[in-house]
Protein backbone atom coordinates (compact mmCIF):
# COMPACT_ATOMS: atom_id res chain seq x y z
CA UNK A 1 0.00 0.00 0.00
CA UNK A 2 1.02 3.55 -0.68
CA UNK A 3 2.74 5.39 2.33
CA UNK A 4 3.27 2.46 3.91
CA UNK A 5 6.88 1.24 4.38
CA UNK A 6 10.09 0.56 6.78
CA UNK A 7 13.80 1.76 5.51
CA UNK A 8 17.34 0.72 7.39
CA UNK A 9 20.28 2.85 6.34
CA UNK A 10 23.45 1.71 5.84
CA UNK A 11 24.52 3.55 9.19
CA UNK A 12 21.95 1.12 10.94
CA UNK A 13 19.26 4.35 10.76
CA UNK A 14 15.49 3.02 10.62
CA UNK A 15 12.74 5.00 8.79
CA UNK A 16 9.37 3.72 9.05
CA UNK A 17 6.49 5.02 7.60
CA UNK A 18 2.91 3.94 9.15
CA UNK A 19 1.98 2.36 12.35
CA UNK A 20 5.00 0.84 13.98
CA UNK A 21 3.75 -1.67 16.65
CA UNK A 22 6.24 -3.03 19.51
CA UNK A 23 6.38 -4.37 22.20
CA UNK A 24 8.89 -2.07 23.59
CA UNK A 25 11.37 0.25 22.52
CA UNK A 26 14.73 0.79 23.78
CA UNK A 27 16.22 4.80 23.57
CA UNK A 28 19.64 5.17 24.49
CA UNK A 29 19.42 8.79 25.37
CA UNK A 30 16.67 11.19 23.34
CA UNK A 31 13.64 10.61 21.22
CA UNK A 32 14.19 14.16 18.94
CA UNK A 33 11.78 15.38 16.46
CA UNK A 34 13.26 15.28 12.96
CA UNK A 35 11.64 18.57 11.49
CA UNK A 36 12.62 20.32 15.02
CA UNK A 37 15.71 19.24 16.40
CA UNK A 38 15.85 21.19 19.40
CA UNK A 39 12.66 19.54 20.33
CA UNK A 40 12.94 16.43 22.34
CA UNK A 41 12.34 14.29 24.82
CA UNK A 42 16.04 13.49 26.89
CA UNK A 43 16.70 10.22 29.24
CA UNK A 44 19.25 10.67 32.50
CA UNK A 45 19.46 8.04 35.16
CA UNK A 46 15.79 7.88 36.89
CA UNK A 47 15.29 11.60 35.24
CA UNK A 48 12.94 12.39 32.36
CA UNK A 49 13.30 15.84 30.69
CA UNK A 50 11.36 17.47 28.31
CA UNK A 51 12.33 20.25 26.04
CA UNK A 52 11.79 23.19 23.18
CA UNK A 53 14.20 25.30 21.40
CA UNK A 54 17.05 23.58 22.96
CA UNK A 55 15.86 24.70 26.94
CA UNK A 56 14.93 21.99 29.44
CA UNK A 57 10.81 23.24 30.08
CA UNK A 58 9.62 20.37 31.93
CA UNK A 59 11.83 17.44 34.58
CA UNK A 60 10.38 14.42 36.24
CA UNK A 61 13.06 13.24 38.92
CA UNK A 62 13.07 9.73 40.65
CA UNK A 63 10.83 10.99 43.63
CA UNK A 64 8.28 12.37 41.24
CA UNK A 65 8.93 15.78 42.01
CA UNK A 66 8.16 17.79 38.68
CA UNK A 67 10.03 20.87 37.65
CA UNK A 68 9.05 23.46 35.57
CA UNK A 69 11.31 25.62 33.75
CA UNK A 70 13.59 25.04 36.35
CA UNK A 71 12.10 27.52 38.41
CA UNK A 72 9.22 26.06 40.20
CA UNK A 73 9.92 23.11 42.08
CA UNK A 74 5.95 21.45 42.30
CA UNK A 75 6.01 18.34 45.00
CA UNK A 76 3.13 17.10 44.14
CA UNK A 77 0.88 18.31 41.24
CA UNK A 78 -2.90 18.19 40.55
CA UNK A 79 -4.97 19.67 38.02
CA UNK A 80 -8.69 20.21 38.68
CA UNK A 81 -10.26 20.16 34.99
CA UNK A 82 -13.67 20.72 36.13
CA UNK A 83 -15.49 23.81 34.87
Amino acid sequence: PTGIGVTISSSGNIDAIGIVTTTGLNVAAHIRHTGDTDTKISFDTNIIHFDTANEERLRIDANGVVCISHSIEVKMLQLDLTQ
